[in-house]
């Protein structure tokens, strides 16, 4: 992350040489889940840590390099909350705080009547999304699989 006097906030990547979650589990079924766990919590709690919400945490958002690390990717849904370190300072609304750091075709016309904090991505949320990704990574099924 980045801040500068001109761009309050921006996201640098490094290059990751390697797949996504998903495929790398179909590619190395014998892998240490729990430690793959165990690491993507790390990140999680980092980006919480930071007061960022990350607002869609699944395995097409978990890249894994070459060497088996682990990083946290698809930002684009991503909630600065107004506490937190990353957070500017600048006045504004939770929509303002949410426009900055969404993808423009995710801030639609119901930004501007006015969404509710309660339809934000929280750390509660988060985790709740970590809790389902778990679950289908260590049962290799999605939660309620078979249910109508």
């Amino acid at each position: 992350m980045y801040s500068t006097e001109t761009h309050p906030f921006g996201l640098i990547y490094e290059y990751m040489d390697g797949l996504d979650l998903g495929q790398y589990l179909r590619n190395e079924p014998n892998v240490g889940r729990l430690e793959l766990l165990a690491d993507i919590v790390r990140h999680l709690n980092r980006l919480h840590d930071l007061g960022i919400v990350h607002g869609d945490v699944r395995t097409a958002n978990i890249l894994v390099h070459k060497d088996g690390s682990v990083r946290m990717a698809g930002l684009g849904n991503a909630y600065i909350l107004p506490q937190s370190p990353a957070w500017t300072g600048e006045s504004g609304t939770s929509t303002d705080r949410l426009s900055r750091s969404r993808a423009p075709e995710l801030v639609g016309p119901g930004m501007s009547q006015g969404m509710s904090d309660s339809t934000l991505p929280t750390k509660a949320s988060d985790m709740y999304s970590f809790g389902v990704m778990a679950f289908e990574i260590l049962t290799g099924r999605p939660p309620f699989h078979g249910m109508n």
